[in-house]
């Protein structure tokens, strides 16, 4: 199965389009706030740090939040 996995979810609206237009798809959201986990299938994670079981997992890797990168570089490169 396809897979998305959207950084910076903040409540999960880039999560939404992804699902209304690609509805065969499953779409994993991180947010670096602690209330991430009040969102569905969203989980904690600073995108600047790497997840070894996430590595060759998802088809897309999206985020609208490199704008809040503190090192767009390293953001880049392990997002």
């Amino acid at each position: 199965s396809k897979s998305v996995l959207c950084h910076g979810t903040r409540n999960g609206a880039e999560m939404k389009f992804f699902r209304e237009f690609l509805p065969e798809i499953y779409v994993l959201g991180t947010e670096i706030s602690d209330t991430a986990d009040q969102f569905i299938d969203t989980v904690q994670h600073d995108f600047h740090e790497i997840r070894e079981e996430w590595i060759g997992k998802f088809d897309i890797v999206y985020s609208n939040a490199w704008d809040h990168s503190y090192d767009p570089e390293k953001s880049l490169l392990h997002g």
